[in-house]
């Protein structure tokens, strides 16, 4: 960034900074998280929008009250970031303080807002130690933070519990525009949701899933994670190379690049994946069988998982309940051609929805939270 570009860039920054709520983000990844919050603040109040993403969209979002700026995240960026002045900053980005997100002496009051339904033992240690508050999903996130606060004698964090703003957009987008056609297609197909790097299922296990997909009847859907086209091009292009044409006798196979997963929830009579945020979506929203492979390589020493070892988490016990989960060739085997997937009992799934708070509304209780804060400090 040249000397007059960074002389602008502040320069916008500073005039809207203090009078604004504002918000770092790491790009469109995160914009279902974002903008249900955004479009109620801007009903009231103006929101300043940082993002190191050229292509976020909501660089083009047009609207009186909001006000968005593109930064580069280098030494320049960071520098911006440190040295910001306002009230209220909110960010999706964890670890705030221990990577290259630092905290603004200048900047009153950081709220994490959290873009997954998962519970907080998996993310990366110390990634919620320095923030003033964490918006939670339900009230089991209160129990880990306050253990971590507690053994870590860190600062006790404001913990509101208003929901997940993310699935306001699910809930009206897969309720009201993805009807379910699984079980009146005579298609039947499962859904292969993989996950990328390490956390991908597909370069742990020594057996062709599809193979034995196709083997057993069943047509198949692929969505691979983003990542994993700009990460590991040559796993994807090896499997859609091979089966491309189907797995013979008339079986499909579909390669699902769309931007959401919510066409492919409807059609599929079962999901499979390793543990990640699309499984949790699916048990949610879809009510149908997922079948999980157990995350490997992990380092729990790197996760706030190691200071939480006597807790039973909210996640883990939701799929105990309504998962299955695969160790082998024979458990896949023996999953695909017992499971009722037509008499599958969803009931189960109903109590952990309605331990996530506003499911489906969080939005306005979040944003009136902010405004009441913002106009406190």
């Amino acid at each position: 960034m040249n000397v007059l570009k960074l002389y602008k860039t502040k320069k916008y920054i500073n005039k809207y900074a203090e009078k604004s709520v504002i918000f770092f983000s790491e790009g469109n990844l995160y914009y279902t998280t974002n903008f249900p919050v955004i479009e109620e603040l801007i009903k009231k109040i103006d929101v300043l929008y940082i993002t190191i993403d050229k292509n976020d969209k909501l660089l083009s979002f047009k609207h009186s009250k909001f006000h968005p700026i593109y930064i580069s995240f280098g030494i320049v960026g960071q520098f911006i970031m440190a040295t910001l002045t306002g009230k209220i900053l909110i960010t999706t980005t964890y670890s705030i303080n221990t990577t290259q997100l630092r905290r603004s002496l200048k900047t009153k009051y950081y709220i994490c807002l959290l873009h997954g339904c998962s519970d907080l033992h998996a993310a990366r240690k110390y990634s919620f130690d320095y923030f003033d508050c964490i918006i939670c999903i339900g009230e089991f996130q209160r129990i880990p933070l306050n253990i971590l606060e507690n053994k870590r004698k860190t600062k006790i964090k404001d913990k509101p519990v208003l929901g997940l703003p993310l699935y306001d957009i699910y809930k009206k987008e897969f309720t009201e525009k993805y009807r379910d056609t699984s079980l009146d297609d005579n298609e039947k197909y499962i859904l292969i949701a993989s996950s990328w790097g390490v956390n991908n299922f597909l370069n742990h296990i020594d057996y062709d899933i599809f193979d034995i997909i196709f083997k057993t009847g069943y047509n198949i859907i692929f969505r691979p994670h983003p990542m994993s086209f700009l990460e590991e091009p040559e796993l994807i292009d090896n499997i859609v190379k091979k089966y491309i044409n189907g797995g013979g006798n008339n079986l499909k196979f579909i390669l699902d690049t769309e931007p959401t997963s919510f066409k492919s929830m409807g059609k599929s009579i079962c999901a499979i994946s390793s543990i990640s945020g699309f499984m949790y979506d699916y048990i949610l929203f879809a009510k149908k069988p997922i079948l999980y492979f157990p995350l490997t390589n992990r380092n729990i020493n790197e996760l706030d998982e190691c200071d939480l070892q006597d807790v039973q988490f909210w996640d883990i016990s939701m799929l105990k309940k309504v998962g299955y989960q695969i160790n082998t060739k024979e458990e896949l085997k023996d999953s695909l051609l017992n499971i009722n997937f037509s008499n599958y009992n969803a009931s189960q799934i109903d109590q952990y929805i309605n331990d996530i708070a506003n499911f489906g509304c969080s939005s306005p209780y979040i944003a009136e939270y902010i405004i009441n804060k913002f106009h406190d400090l």
